[in-house]
């Protein structure tokens, strides 16, 4: 049997459609984050090994690619949260047209994962670590805007999840 491709180059917009198209089906609670998983193309030998727990951390993976744009504007982070056995996977995508978008996703991206992780090991609930990780990224962004007046207008979209064997939890702005 042919080997479905993964697909690893796919922007803000592709993965939304991924996840409603997604939303569409029955909920299952524990098996949605194999189901999303399954949708963008990994093998269901890598999808048994994450049921069980025995992820070898390859089984994850993400690429961006510059297209036909002057400059890469989306940034992501692929983060395994040993102590929780789950991963948190946060995309940004800069806003295209405005100076400093792709500055925007990175420092966005950087400082969601730190804020989160910083806000588990502190004993946060995921709710509100993803929403102070949301929060530290727009100051952070905030704080460029005000020490680079000529970086004002950037900005970004960000989507995060935190996805363990209880089942799949996200934010998006």
């Amino acid at each position: 049997a042919a080997r479905p491709a993964i697909r690893t180059r796919m922007n803000v917009v592709e993965i939304e459609q991924a996840v409603s198209d997604l939303a569409l089906q029955p909920f299952d609670g524990p098996e949605f984050p194999f189901a999303l998983l399954a949708a963008f193309g990994h093998k269901e030998t890598a999808l048994k090994r994450l049921r069980t727990g025995n992820s070898n951390h390859s089984d994850v993976s993400g690429a961006a690619i510059q297209g036909a744009r002057s400059e890469q504007q989306d940034a992501y982070r692929l983060r395994w949260i040993e102590k929780e056995n789950a991963w948190l996977l946060v995309l940004a995508d800069g806003m295209g047209g405005h100076a400093g978008g792709g500055l925007a996703s990175r420092i966005a991206v950087d400082g969601f994962v730190a804020a989160f992780t910083s806000q588990r090991s502190g004993g946060a609930t995921l709710e509100d670590a993803f929403l102070e990780s949301l929060r530290d990224a727009n100051a952070r962004i905030a704080q460029m805007q005000k020490a680079q007046p000529d970086l004002a207008d950037m900005g970004t979209t960000i989507v995060a999840a935190y996805l363990s064997s209880a089942g799949v939890s996200w934010v998006s702005v």
